[in-house]
This record gives C-alpha cells, sequence and structure tokens, in this order.
C-alpha cells in the first residue's frame, strides 16, 4: 500500500501554528504508521490511528507543542469500538458521545496534553453507570428485574460437592421427587369425579 499524504497542524501557542507534512500506511495486519520527513526508519508504529498519534505527540508535546487535531481535543479519546480512524467526544454520563475524525482541525482551546486528555478520560469513565458483572444486558422494560438463575437438581448437587466437599444427597433427591410431583401435578390431566 503506498503512503498516504496528510498535512498536521503544531502549535507552540494559540497563534504559534506551523504545518507539517506526514505520511501514514495502515493495514489490518501491520496498524498504522506514520511518517515524518524522509527518514522511513523514524515511524511511529501503533494498532491504532490514535495510539499512533500518542506517539508523536509525546515528541511534540516535550518541546511544549501541541497537535490541533480532534484525537488532542481535551473532551476526545479512542473509541475501541470504532474502525481507529474517529474519536469519541466524551460527554460525562453517556457511554456513547459523536465520532469524530482523528484529524479534523481543532483550536489551541480545544486540545491539551496526552496527561491532561487520559485525566478526563478516566474521570468520563468514572461518570458512566457500573456495568453488572456476567450479566447480559437486559432488554428493553427488563432493566430493573432481578437477576435470577433456576439451577437444577444436578447442577446444585455439583455446587454443594465443590462447595462442601460433599453433596447432602438425601436433602438433593427429595427436592427432586418433589419437584417432579409438582410438575406431574401439572401436566397430568384434570378427571372430573
Amino acid at each position: 500500500m503506498s503512503p498516504k499524504e496528510q498535512i498536521l497542524c503544531i502549535a507552540a501557542g494559540p497563534d504559534r501554528v506551523r504545518e507539517v507534512a506526514m505520511r501514514w500506511t495502515a493495514s489490518h495486519q501491520q496498524g498504522w504508521a506514520l511518517f515524518f520527513g524522509d527518514a522511513p526508519d523514524q515511524a511511529f508504529r501503533a494498532h491504532r490511528l490514535f495510539d499512533a498519534l500518542i506517539l508523536y505527540r509525546e515528541t511534540i508535546e516535550a518541546e511544549g507543542q501541541r497537535l490541533l487535531h480532534a484525537a488532542a481535543r481535551a473532551d476526545c479519546w479512542a473509541d475501541p469500538r470504532a474502525d481507529g480512524f474517529r474519536v469519541q467526544q466524551l460527554i460525562p454520563g453517556n457511554e456513547q458521545g459523536p465520532k469524530v475524525e482523528c484529524f479534523a482541525p481543532a483550536r489551541w482551546e480545544e486540545v491539551t496534553d496526552l496527561a491532561t486528555q487520559r485525566a478526563n478520560f478516566e474521570a468520563w469513565m468514572a461518570s458512566l453507570a457500573p456495568v453488572p458483572v456476567g450479566r447480559a444486558r437486559p432488554r428493553a422494560g427488563h432493566e430493573h428485574d432481578e437477576a435470577g438463575v433456576d439451577f437444577g437438581p444436578l447442577a446444585t448437587m455439583a455446587g454443594e460437592y465443590l462447595v462442601d466437599g460433599k453433596a447432602n444427597v438425601q436433602r438433593i433427591l427429595a427436592r427432586t421427587r418433589a419437584g417432579a410431583r409438582s410438575r406431574s401435578a401439572k401436566t397430568a390431566p384434570h378427571r372430573s369425579p
């Protein structure tokens, strides 16, 4: 794949903006590679474009410069579910915000350094409602239902054996017989006297 060209805007302040020519390639096997200048060995490589831009940002931010694109906005972070070319706008309490292309232009006031951007991402993560672990998302209208599972007698016996070292076989058999009687009573045809 031949490299594509992209002009990046870099700034050392609101009125000190310069353009930097960059070439990039992307593949599902090798990820993203960003090249600056004529040295092909000086590439920033990562699985996602956002991560490759982070590697580049680390070099320019050490010099007091900022990337003037959406990938460096204080309210954006990479969405692992997206295609890698976009970032997600972080809206506190909202799991999915609008998607913005990484190379979309941004003003000096909108961008920040990587540490602040990462802190904003972590604050956004903390603002989200917790997701119950080990439970599939409920269907619409069932959000407040109790989580419940009905285990059969064999699973119950296995669980007791794993917890206690041995199962209470008499209790399990009694419960199994009672359950079988109630099921047969429900399915038996009704006879009139």
